[in-house]
């Protein structure tokens, strides 16, 4: 097994940047909820509360009453 080095980079080469919110990729947001009138107002405003603005989400009610 090698040993780890503490050699800096190669001259050229940079670290990998996070893409461009524009380019990133869109993420899904899935809420499943069932009776869940007490607590999807919380979800969805934690959900709207977060940096990352690429998202959809959708909320799935299973057979609520």
């Amino acid at each position: 097994m090698s040993k780890p080095t503490n050699k800096p980079p190669r001259p050229g080469t940079q670290p990998v940047q996070p893409p461009h919110e524009q380019s990133a990729p869109l993420i899904s947001v899935i809420l499943p909820v069932r009776d869940a009138e007490a607590t999807l107002a919380s979800a969805l405003r934690s959900v709207a509360r977060q940096r990352f603005r690429r998202f959809e989400c959708l909320v799935v009610d299973d057979g609520s009453r």
